[in-house]
């Protein structure tokens, strides 16, 4: 059967030949030598190295050039933010108004950012009321009895591993 004759009747053609890449040789500028026991000793030349000055004519980069102006560094904005400085000397005064907002239902840290110090602080001078911190606590369990199970899972697993330490 022909090759004609072949496509006819074939659902598909005929697959075309692959022969492999011919990629080109890495090493022309090698030189190659047989040894006496007939092994081959490849030769291969450093590649030429760049002219050791620069002439300020070569320079085809303007952002080489020397002549770019500089900008004051003086008025650039600070890389590291600066930590915010807490008053941790207040008043009686002070503390007794914390006190009593936090009686009237003011969260820690609403209290914090008001009177300019941690809510560590404020949960040490007036701390939460006992029904506060147990409605927090239903809370936080609605909240896990919320998730799934795949997070339930790693974070029993998580405590498991905890123990081990």
């Amino acid at each position: 059967m022909n090759q004609f004759t072949r496509r006819l009747f074939s659902s598909t053609s005929t697959r075309a030949v692959t022969r492999p890449i011919s990629r080109p040789d890495p090493l022309k500028n090698a030189s190659k030598f047989t040894l006496e026991d007939g092994s081959e000793f490849i030769v291969r030349p450093p590649p030429s190295s760049a002219e050791a000055y620069v002439d300020a004519n070569s320079v085809v980069s303007p952002l080489l050039n020397n002549d770019t102006p500089r900008v004051d560094a003086s008025n650039a904005p600070s890389l590291h933010s600066r930590k915010k400085t807490l008053n941790f000397n207040l008043s009686e005064a002070e503390i007794n108004e914390i006190r009593n907002l936090r009686s009237e239902g003011h969260s820690g840290s609403s209290l914090a950012k008001r009177f300019n110090c941690s809510s560590a602080f404020v949960a040490m001078v007036a701390p939460a009321t006992k029904s506060e911190r147990q409605s927090q606590k239903l809370a936080q369990q609605a909240q896990k009895d919320a998730w799934g199970f795949n997070k339930k899972l790693s974070r029993a697993e998580r405590q498991k591993r905890k123990e081990f330490w």
